[in-house]
C-alpha cells in the first residue's frame, strides 16, 4: 500500500525544461563566434607573415640584382668612387671665386627699376605710349629676358627692352663679369657635399653660386653678341660650359639637372653669338674643344645611379621609422615636435606589426624599377631591350590589384617615370654633337669661302671625326640649303627627314634632331617692329 506522499509508478515521466534548447543554441554560437575570432586571427597572422616575408624577399631580390649589375651602387660607395679633382685645377672653387662679388639674390633682386615702370614684354620697342614724351624705362623680369634669349631666332637681333634691361641686370655686377669670363675653358669640378638626412630630396646648396654666374655670363654672351664682338661673346658661352663641368660627377640627381640645364643655356649662348656675326678660327676651335669634353660626361647614367642611391637611402631610413610623413612625398624625420599620428607611425609596435615590413617593400619595390633606369642610361636607344628598361616603371603602373597598390603606395606615388630626362639628355647629346659640327664647317666657309659639300670634308682638319648620333649607330649628317647649314641626327623612329629639325627639346623627338647656321648675310637680322598700338584700348593697356 503506498502513501499518499509516495509518486506512483504509473506516473508519466517530467518533461524537459522549456529553457533547454536555447541554451545548446547559445553554446554553438559562442562556438562559432570563437572559431571565427581565432580564424581571423590566425588569418591576420598568416597575412601578416606572409607580407613581411614578400617585403624582404621583394628587397633581398632587388639588392641582389644591383650588385650583380652595377656594384658599388650605394651612395656612400658612389661618394667614395667620385673622382679625385687636384685643388689647382678644381673649377668649382673657381666658380665659388668668381661669383663672390655676385649679390644674393641677384638677378631678382636688379629687376624693378627706379623710374617709370613699363608692361613686360619680350621683342618689343620702347616708344611712347602717346601719353609722355620720353620712353618709359623697361621693366622685365629675369625669366621673360632668359625666356626671350631662348625663343627668340639666333640669327635676329633682341628687342631694345631686352637689351636694356640687359644692361640694367648686369650694373649691378659689372665687377664679377671679368672673374666669371675667366671660367672659360676650366676642367672638372667638385664641390664640398656631404649626403643630407633626407637624400632624396638633397640639394646641395653650394649650386646657387654656380647658378649666379651662368645668368652672367648668358646675359653677357648676349650682350657682347649683340654688340657685335662674337669672339667675346662665344668666350661668356664657354664660361657657361665650365659651370657645367664645375658640378662634376656628384651623386645627386638634382645637381646633374643643373648640369644639363647649364648644357643647354651655352648652347643657347654659342648659336646666339653665332647667329649674330662672325667669330675667329681660333674661338671656333675653342668652343669645339669645350663641347666635346663636355660631351664625355655621362650625365643620364651618372643622375640614374644618383637617384636610385638616394631612393634607396631614403626609403630604407623610412621602414627604421627614421621618417614620420611619406604619403605625401613629405619625408620629415621623427622628433618631439611631430603630432600624435606621426609619432604612432614611428613608435616601436607600429614598427613591429607594419611600418617595417611597408617601408621594406617600397624600398624593394623601388630598387628594382630604378635598377632598370640605371640599366636603360648604360644601353643606347638602338640596343636590345633599350626600351624594356624604361618602361620598368610604366609597366607597373599598369598592373592591377588593389592589394599590391596598397602595399606599394609610396613606390608607387613619388618614383618619377624619367621621362623628360631620357629626352632632354639624349636631345642635348644630338644638339652639341650637331654644334660641333657647325663650328667645323664654319671654320671650312671661312677658310675656303664656301661650305662643305658632305660632312667627310670636314675629316680631319676641323673634326677629328664624325660624330655620331644617339638614336642610331649612323654618323651626323650635314645639308647644305640657300640660306645656311643644318647638322643633324635622325630622330628614335630611324627615319631621315632631310634635316627638317625637332622643335620639342624635352619629348619623344618626332624628327631629325640638330641645329642649324645661317649663311653670314642673313645674321643679325633686324628685331621685328612692335606692333602699332591700339587707339582704342585704355592708356594703361597700351605700350
Amino acid at each position: 500500500m503506498t502513501t499518499a506522499t509516495e509518486p506512483s509508478s504509473s506516473s508519466p515521466p517530467a518533461t524537459p525544461s522549456a529553457s533547454s534548447p536555447p541554451a545548446r543554441r547559445g553554446r554553438w554560437r559562442r562556438r562559432i563566434l570563437l572559431f571565427l575570432v581565432v580564424g581571423l586571427m590566425g588569418a591576420a597572422v598568416v597575412a601578416w607573415v606572409l607580407f613581411q616575408w614578400t617585403a624582404r624577399a621583394t628587397l633581398a631580390r632587388a639588392i641582389a640584382e644591383a650588385d650583380r649589375l652595377d656594384p658599388g651602387w650605394r651612395l656612400a660607395d658612389l661618394m667614395a668612387a667620385r673622382r679625385p679633382v687636384a685643388a689647382e685645377t678644381n673649377s668649382a672653387s673657381r666658380v665659388l671665386e668668381a661669383a663672390k662679388g655676385i649679390p644674393d639674390g641677384w638677378p631678382e633682386s636688379a629687376e624693378r627699376p627706379s623710374g617709370p615702370v613699363k608692361l613686360p614684354s619680350i621683342v618689343d620697342d620702347d616708344a611712347a605710349d602717346g601719353t609722355s614724351t620720353e620712353a618709359p624705362e623697361p621693366w622685365l623680369k629675369w625669366t621673360e629676358v632668359a625666356d626671350a634669349l631662348l625663343k627668340t631666332p639666333p640669327n635676329v637681333a633682341l628687342g631694345p627692352d631686352v637689351s636694356k634691361v640687359a644692361d640694367r641686370l648686369l650694373k649691378p655686377v659689372e665687377g664679377s663679369v671679368a672673374a666669371c669670363r675667366s671660367l672659360a675653358g676650366a676642367g672638372d669640378g667638385r664641390y664640398a657635399f656631404s649626403p643630407g638626412e633626407v637624400a632624396m630630396a638633397q640639394i646641395n646648396p653650394q649650386v646657387d653660386a654656380p647658378r649666379k654666374a651662368s645668368r652672367l655670363l648668358a646675359l653677357d654672351s648676349a650682350r657682347l653678341a649683340a654688340a657685335g664682338k662674337i669672339d667675346e661673346a662665344l668666350t661668356s658661352a664657354r664660361g657657361i660650359i665650365a659651370v657645367a663641368r664645375s658640378i662634376g660627377d656628384e651623386p645627386v640627381e638634382m645637381s646633374q639637372l643643373f648640369r644639363l640645364h647649364q648644357r643647354r643655356a651655352a648652347l643657347a649662348a654659342i648659336h646666339r653669338a653665332l647667329g649674330q656675326g662672325e667669330a675667329s678660327d681660333a674661338a671656333l676651335a675653342a668652343v669645339q674643344d669645350d663641347l666635346a669634353r663636355e660631351g664625355e660626361h655621362e650625365l643620364l647614367l651618372c643622375a640614374m645611379r644618383a637617384q636610385r642611391a638616394a631612393y634607396f637611402d631614403t626609403l630604407g631610413k623610412m621602414a627604421d621609422g627614421a621618417y614620420t610623413r611619406y604619403a605625401e612625398g613629405d619625408f620629415a624625420p621623427a622628433g618631439p615636435g611631430d603630432s600624435d599620428a606621426g609619432r604612432a607611425r614611428a613608435n616601436p609596435v607600429s614598427q613591429v606589426l607594419y611600418m617595417r615590413a611597408f617601408g621594406l617593400y617600397n624600398q624593394g619595390l623601388a630598387l628594382s624599377i630604378l635598377n632598370q633606369s640605371v640599366e636603360g642610361a648604360k644601353a643606347r636607344p638602338f640596343d636590345p631591350g633599350w626600351g624594356e628598361h624604361w618602361g620598368a616603371h610604366e609597366r607597373m603602373l599598369e598592373e592591377p590589384g588593389y592589394l599590391r597598390r596598397r602595399m606599394g603606395a609610396v613606390a608607387y606615388t613619388v618614383l618619377p617615370l624619367n621621362n623628360t630626362w631620357i629626352w632632354m639628355t639624349y636631345d642635348l647629346k644630338a644638339r652639341m654633337a650637331a654644334t660641333r659640327v657647325l663650328l667645323a664647317a664654319e671654320r671650312h666657309r671661312r677658310a675656303v669661302g664656301r661650305w662643305p659639300a658632305t660632312i667627310e670634308a670636314l675629316v680631319p682638319k676641323y673634326l677629328p671625326e664624325i660624330p655620331r648620333g644617339p638614336y642610331s649607330d649612323a654618323p651626323m649628317r650635314l645639308v647644305v640649303r640657300d640660306d645656311g647649314i643644318v647638322a643633324y641626327a635622325v630622330g628614335i623612329k630611324g627615319q631621315d627627314n632631310g634635316g627638317k629639325l625637332e622643335t620639342d627639346h624635352a619629348n619623344f623627338p618626332r624628327l631629325d634632331v640638330g641645329e642649324r647656321l645661317w649663311n653670314p648675310d642673313l645674321r643679325h637680322r633686324p628685331a621685328p617692329a612692335p606692333a602699332p598700338a591700339d587707339p582704342s584700348a585704355p592708356a594703361s593697356s597700351r605700350r
